[in-house]
């Protein structure tokens, strides 16, 4: 981990109130996928925001964020050759799968699937990606190693399969979820979905848990969820935020 001054190389909206943002990255701290950094958003509001990585390569790094509030507002104007005061790498990333990945991405949790799907297609796995999203317009163009197979599902059946991704994983016949291990990372009620189709198929799974954060460091315990560990309660920043979904307790 370590704190630098980052030079905006991109910023740019890549599908509705979605922006990728690019930018410069120390190489003596290379970012794994399923890692996270956080971003100084100039002082108002006051605490760093936590994004996980969405791409790395050597000299530049990359997240993917909605612009929803405040911070990412202000974030959504930054120009090329601006500068951003960034902690990182944090957490804990995926862990390399024993079976052919199947990752699961909802919301803003396509940036870290992105990153982990090519990042496995270049150590010559054969990823499984699939995409959920409530329209075609709330997903972009992916720029993905032609290893990996993409499979879309929205809500209203603007893009691919017509349905949410438990839906679609219930119903496809293209490849068996039980020859898979999964690797999942979007809202609450998903990544849910993805424990209960792996316990379902016997198979691992994977989660990269989103948390409000405060410190992001483990040092506030803000971001603790509950596990069926004898430890009951784990942070995310900096227990996760990966975690097998067998330790997560599901509400």
């Amino acid at each position: 981990m370590n704190q630098q001054q980052c030079k905006v190389l991109k910023n740019m909206e890549i599908a509705r109130d979605y922006y990728e943002l690019e930018f410069t990255w120390d190489n003596k701290s290379e970012p794994k996928p399923g890692q996270f950094l956080t971003i100084n958003p100039n002082g108002v509001p006051l605490l760093r925001r936590p994004f996980a990585f969405s791409s790395y390569q050597s000299g530049k790094a990359a997240i993917i964020y909605k612009k929803i509030g405040m911070a990412t507002k202000g974030f959504s104007v930054l120009r090329e050759g601006d500068t951003i005061d960034v902690l990182g790498p944090l957490g804990n990333p995926f862990t390399l799968p024993e079976k052919r990945p199947l990752l699961i991405a909802g919301g803003i949790g396509l940036g870290p699937m992105i990153f982990t799907a090519n990042y496995l297609a270049e150590n010559s796995y054969s990823p499984i990606l699939v995409v959920g999203a409530r329209d075609k317009s709330l997903i972009p163009e992916l720029n993905l190693n032609s290893a990996i197979k993409v499979n879309y599902c929205t809500d209203d059946g603007s893009l691919g399969f017509k349905g949410n991704v438990a839906e679609f994983l219930g119903s496809q016949r293209d490849f068996s979820v039980s020859d898979c291990e999964i690797m999942a990372c979007g809202p609450h009620i998903m990544l849910k979905a993805c424990h209960e189709i792996a316990i379902k198929n016997n198979i691992e799974c994977q989660v990269s848990l989103e948390e409000m954060m405060a410190c992001a460091v483990g040092a506030c315990y803000g971001c603790v969820v509950e596990t069926t560990l004898d430890e009951k309660y784990k942070r995310v920043c900096k227990d996760g935020p990966v975690f097998n979904s067998r330790v997560i307790k599901w509400t």
